[in-house]
């Protein structure tokens, strides 16, 4: 059986070839050469972060808190100065969490950080704050003794004022540029003078704040002092006061104008390890 001839209408005919573009062409390229890499949660974390208090008290032990990769550890570093000095280590958990306890010896202002390698956290700063006497500090006093060891109510107390005829009105003044919170102090009659009085007298003790536009602000006040109670001067709530005025006065004493009242050992928790020197003419005004 002889086939029949296809008629050549029925061939379907090709168009004109039509170019792929190259950029089609090298996309696909690069898809097939580049695998596809996984994002690294330990790479993205890699940052530590650290939480710290913002004020704490000088050696006192305070724990530092933060985040870092899995088992890695951690450098706690302060600045000292323009470098930075180790301070506390630790080591982060499974979980990615680290803690460890670090201790400020000074007042001051610390700057601090946590390191992974060479990756740092956000800068971190803690205000430290001290018990500093405020005996040996510039202040504007009359005293007839700065910075001695004085005898009140039977015990010793080093770094102490003693008054001057503190019969009507003695005041001492200190700058603090609101970088204090409390002071304290004890206030009384000199032993070594008890056997020139008849004992009836009284040592009243009031403080004020000057604010840095001059305004006063009652702190305390009176503190009665005798002589065998002597009188515990507490005051707080210092941070918003420039500069602070304490003022001793003696009630009726008789005969005997030449006693002297005395503040013992006066203290004041401050975050610098010295105040600033206050002038005659920054002396807050009663």
């Amino acid at each position: 059986m002889a086939l029949s001839p296809i008629p050549v209408s029925a061939v379907p005919r090709r168009g004109p070839s039509r170019p792929v573009p190259l950029l089609t062409v090298v996309g696909l390229v690069l898809a097939l050469l580049v695998p596809v890499l996984p994002l690294d949660p330990a790479a993205a974390a890699a940052r530590p972060t650290l939480t710290a208090p913002t004020a704490v008290d000088a050696r006192t032990k305070v724990r530092l808190r933060g985040t870092a990769p899995a088992r890695t550890g951690v450098v706690v570093q302060v600045r000292v100065g323009k470098r930075w000095a180790p301070l506390g280590e630790a080591t982060a958990s499974a979980k990615g969490r680290w803690s460890t306890t670090v201790l400020f010896r000074t007042a001051g202002t610390a700057t601090v950080r946590a390191l992974v390698g060479k990756r740092a956290s956000r800068v971190r700063t803690i205000d430290v704050y001290d018990w500093i006497d405020l005996a040996p500090q510039p202040f504007v006093s009359e005293a007839a003794g700065r910075d001695v060891p004085l005898q009140i109510g039977g015990r010793s107390y080093p770094h102490s004022i003693q008054a001057v005829d503190p019969g009507t009105y003695w005041p001492a003044a200190w700058r603090l540029d609101g970088a204090c919170t409390d002071l304290r102090a004890t206030v009384g009659f000199l032993d070594p003078e008890r056997s020139t009085s008849d004992q009836d007298e009284t040592i009243q003790t009031r403080a004020i704040g000057q604010r840095a536009d001059d305004t006063n602000g009652p702190l305390i006040g009176p503190v009665d002092s005798t002589w065998d109670a002597p009188g515990r001067l507490r005051l707080s709530g210092l941070r918003s006061f420039d500069r602070i005025l304490v003022v001793l006065g003696i009630t009726d004493p008789g005969d005997n104008d030449n006693l002297s009242g005395a503040l013992g050992t006066p203290q004041a928790r401050c975050r610098v390890p010295a105040l600033p020197p206050l002038q005659v003419s920054d002396f807050p005004s009663a």
